[in-house]
C-alpha cells in the first residue's frame, strides 16, 4: 500500500510540475488599442483557451476552440469590440494546462485623427494594418477594420511618381518597413529618413495595389488571423498582396 501511495504521489508531482512549466513557458504579454488588444504568448502547442471580462465586473467572454497551425516561435491573438479607457482582465491556457493571468487598459476614447490618415487595407482578408509592440519590437499585424486610430496611416509622397513612404501615427510618425531581406519577412517601424522606408504603389485596378518595398523588391501581404503578422515575400499576382488606401 505504501508503495502504491508512493508511486501516486510521484505521478502527481509530475503532473504538478508539467503544468507549472508550461505556464511559465506562456510568458503572456500583451498591448492595447483604443478598441482592442492584442496578446502574445510562446508557441508550445495547437489548442488553447482565451478568457477575458472588464475587471470593474461582468461575464467572462470564452473563445475555447483558439486552434494555431503555426509554426511561429510567438503566438498572437487579437480581441476587439471593446470598450475604449477600460480594464480588462484576461487569461490564457493550453488546454489540459493551468491559466496564465494577465491585465491591460484599453487607450482613450477620444483621439483625432487627420483628415488625410488612410487604413491600408488587405482585399483578401478585409483587414487592416497596425502597428503591435511585442517583445521583439514593434512589428505590424493586421485585424478587422474599424474607425481605431492605430490603423492610421500617412502616406508621405517621394520625388518619384508612384513612390511613397507610410506613416504609422500610432508608433508616433515611423515608417512601415521590412526587418531584414528574408523572404516570409517581418515588418517593423523605423525612420522615415531611411531608403527601405519607401514603397512603390504598383497598381492592379482603380484604386488597388501591391506595395512592393524599393531596395528590398519584395511586397507586402496579410493575414487571414486577427492579429497575424503582415510580412513580404517576392512579387507576384498573389491576390493576399493586393491593398487600397481606405479613408476614415
Amino acid at each position: 500500500m505504501k508503495k502504491f501511495k508512493y508511486v501516486i504521489f510521484i505521478l502527481m508531482t509530475t503532473v504538478f510540475l508539467e503544468n507549472a512549466k508550461a505556464a511559465d513557458l506562456l510568458e503572456l504579454s500583451g498591448s492595447s488599442f483604443t478598441n482592442g488588444i492584442d496578446l502574445s504568448w510562446w508557441n508550445i502547442g495547437s489548442n488553447y483557451k482565451v478568457h477575458w471580462r472588464e475587471v470593474s465586473g461582468g461575464s467572462w467572454i470564452k473563445d475555447n476552440d483558439v486552434t494555431f497551425a503555426s509554426t511561429d516561435e510567438r503566438l498572437e491573438y487579437g480581441i476587439n469590440g471593446l470598450d475604449c479607457n477600460t480594464e480588462y482582465e484576461i487569461k490564457v491556457k493550453k488546454k489540459g494546462r493551468i491559466w496564465r493571468h494577465l491585465r491591460l487598459k484599453t487607450k482613450a476614447c477620444k483621439v483625432d485623427i487627420p483628415e488625410d490618415a488612410v487604413r491600408i487595407k488587405n482585399m483578401s482578408f478585409g483587414k487592416c494594418i497596425y502597428p503591435h509592440n511585442s517583445g521583439s519590437g514593434i512589428r505590424f499585424h493586421n485585424f478587422d477594420c474599424w474607425a481605431d486610430p492605430a490603423f492610421a496611416f500617412i502616406i508621405e509622397p517621394t520625388a518619384t511618381i508612384n513612390e511613397v513612404k507610410l506613416k504609422s501615427l500610432a508608433t508616433g510618425g515611423l515608417c512601415l518597413m521590412p526587418v531584414d531581406d528574408s523572404s516570409y519577412g517581418e515588418i517593423t517601424a523605423g525612420s522615415c529618413l531611411s531608403g527601405y522606408a519607401v514603397y512603390e504603389i504598383q497598381d492592379i485596378d482603380v484604386d488597388t495595389f501591391r506595395l512592393r518595398n524599393k531596395l528590398r523588391n519584395k511586397c507586402l501581404y496579410g493575414s487571414s488571423d486577427n492579429g497575424g503578422k503582415v510580412r513580404d515575400f517576392g512579387c507576384w499576382s498573389n491576390p493576399h498582396m493586393v491593398f487600397k488606401f481606405e479613408y476614415y
